[in-house]
């Protein structure tokens, strides 16, 4: 392509029925982040319309010259053309920008587009292991930064993709380093320098470590000692803490809540795994590693409410979860049937006045 690609305008408007009226949103009475992912989803949109053609090529000068477009623009245009890049890697059209330019679209310190160019660029190179991209993104993981680093401050959404980009470079590689990692990344304790957005970030570690190990189940070459089932099993039901694996592992002599790595002024959680972090991103990763295999041992571990009692000591998404994952290992079993739908439910459901 050799023109612009234009991004259609944010619709702010709309009408409330009965009323025939078109209600307009006032950007100038909000705050501009109200609207700044829907811009960031705008744009990812209108790069994933690009077609195929033969001959057409997304080069390096055509992406630059959107940026420069841009800047010139303002915030919101700034916020479409970060999903831009993110829809162009999703497409992988993002191979042709060395890391030179990500690191110029990085200094800007503009969370969206950091997230973009992380992803994006994540996407285009899957399965690489790429050296330079996984720089990339451990630089933006406060947990895999040396302690002299402890004043950078890296945003949430930010921290969530670098993770999660992780996964997508070192896809079905069963990289020990990485697993090990990921594997602590998705307990990983509140501390100043990763404070918000916990659950998310736990669940960013688990797609990104069910990625990384991907259908290989308990076979998966180098792993077999780690016990990863067990790990996993421990975050989505609870229990005492354990050591930390390899890569990961610290200072037996100091507690969780004392270690200054690990510890945060402002939360204070006992020695147990919380699982209303862990329980989704190890379920994710659970059901990602034994996707397709089969494994009734491990699916018979994920335990699903039985009765009322149970029921009342797991919150709602967290059964849906566990039911999904024991489908995704046990994929042979699954039958397009409604018999086989109301047969993943437990019997004291169809039991209940309500159901």
């Amino acid at each position: 392509p050799t023109e612009l690609l234009p991004a259609p305008p944010l619709t702010l408007a709309g009408r409330f029925p009965p009323q025939a009226a078109v209600v307009a949103l006032d950007p100038g009475q909000h705050g501009p982040e109200l609207h700044a992912w829907a811009e960031f989803a705008n744009g990812a949109a209108a790069a994933l319309q690009l077609g195929g053609a033969p001959g057409a090529e997304v080069t390096r000068g055509w992406i630059l010259h959107h940026r420069a477009e841009a800047s010139a623009s303002g915030q919101g245009s700034a916020h479409a053309h970060a999903g831009f890049l993110c829809g162009l890697g999703l497409r992988g059209a993002l191979r042709v920008l060395p890391v030179a330019d990500c690191y110029r679209y990085l200094r800007l310190q503009h969370d969206t587009t950091s997230v973009a160019v992380v992803l994006g660029m994540a996407a285009s190179h899957v399965g690489s292991m790429d050296a330079g991209l996984t720089r990339m993104c451990c630089v933006h993981i406060p947990s895999m930064l040396p302690a002299t680093y402890s004043d950078m401050e890296v945003a949430s959404p930010v921290q969530c993709t670098a993770v999660l980009s992780l996964g997508l470079l070192f896809a079905r590689s069963a990289h020990r380093m990485m697993t090990e990692l990921l594997v602590a990344e998705i307990g990983r304790r509140p501390s100043d320098r990763a404070l918000h957005d916990r659950e998310g970030y736990s669940l960013a570690a688990g797609f990104a470590l069910g990625c990384i190990c991907l259908g290989l189940g308990a076979d998966a070459p180098g792993l077999a000692d780690l016990h990863l089932h067990t790990w996993l099993l421990r975050y989505i039901h609870g229990g005492p803490t354990m050591p930390m694996p390899g890569a990961a592992t610290q200072d037996p002599k100091a507690g969780p809540n004392h270690d200054p790595a690990t510890c945060s002024s402002l939360i204070t959680e006992p020695d147990g795994i919380n699982v209303s972090v862990t329980s989704p991103g190890g379920c994710i990763a659970l059901a990602l590693i034994f996707l397709r295999t089969n494994c009734e041992a491990v699916a018979s571990r994920i335990v699903i409410p039985q009765n009322v009692f149970q029921l009342d000591y797991i919150r709602p998404d967290f059964a849906m979860l566990r039911l999904l994952a024991r489908c995704l290992i046990m994929w042979d079993d699954i039958e397009a049937s409604d018999g086989w739908v109301e047969s993943q439910l437990p019997p004291f459901l169809a039991q209940l006045d309500y159901i």
